[in-house]
C-alpha cells in the first residue's frame, strides 16, 4: 500500500507548497487517480517477486480539496476520484490482468510530528515495498476502507484494511 500512499503524500505535499499563505477556504483542483497514482514500471522486489507495470486505463476523473488553517498551514487533503480502470502486467511472462475499480476519497492529514496520515474509503490500488509495515513486495486492491500512515523517514504502515482485497501479484504470478 506504500505506493499508493506516497504518491498520494507526494501529491499532497506539492500542493502543501503550492498554498497560498493566509488562504481560509478549501482550495479545489482536478484530482482522481490521474493526480498523484502509484503507476509505472517496477523491478523485481518492490511490487511482486517479478517486475511489474501498472497504471489508470481510464476513468478515475475527481476534485482535489486542500483544507488550510488561517495561516494557511495544510491541515488535510481530499480527493475524490471517478470509477476507473486498470492494468498490471508481469513484465517477466506478460501475464496481465484488468481490472475496475469503484470510486473513492482518500482523506491525506499531516500531523505536527512530521506523520502523515491517509485514510481511504471506496476503491484502491497500491503495493508495500519492503521497507513497510508489513513488509512487501506485495500488491493489491482494496473495496472498502484503510488507514495508511507515513513516518516522516517515508516508510509506511498500513494500520488498517478491510473490505475486499485482490491480490495483484497473484493474479499475473508465474
Amino acid at each position: 500500500m506504500r505506493r499508493i500512499l506516497p504518491v498520494l503524500v507526494a501529491m499532497g505535499l506539492s500542493i502543501l507548497w503550492a498554498t497560498p499563505a493566509g488562504a481560509d477556504a478549501p482550495g479545489r483542483q482536478p484530482g482522481g487517480a490521474s493526480v498523484g497514482n502509484p503507476s509505472g514500471t517496477f523491478p523485481a522486489g518492490v511490487v511482486c517477486t517479478f517486475p511489474v507495470s501498472f497504471g489508470v486505463v481510464s476513468g478515475g476523473e475527481g476534485q482535489l480539496f486542500t483544507f488550510v488553517d488561517h495561516n494557511g498551514n495544510v491541515v488535510r487533503l481530499m480527493n475524490h476520484a471517478k470509477p476507473s480502470v486498470w492494468f498490471f502486467t508481469n513484465l517477466d511472462s506478460g501475464a496481465s490482468f484488468t481490472l475496475k475499480l469503484p470510486a473513492g476519497v482518500d482523506r491525506i492529514t499531516p500531523s505536527a510530528d512530521g506523520t502523515t496520515t491517509i485514510t481511504i474509503s471506496g476503491g484502491a490500488i497500491g503495493f508495500n515495498a519492503p521497507t513497510d509495515t508489513p513488509p512487501g513486495p506485495f500488491a493489491l486492491t482494496n473495496v472498502g476502507h484503510l488507514i495508511f500512515v507515513i513516518a516522516p523517514d517515508g516508510t509506511g504502515t498500513l494500520t488498517k484494511l478491510s473490505g475486499k482485497q485482490t491480490d495483484l501479484c497473484a493474479a499475473v504470478g508465474p
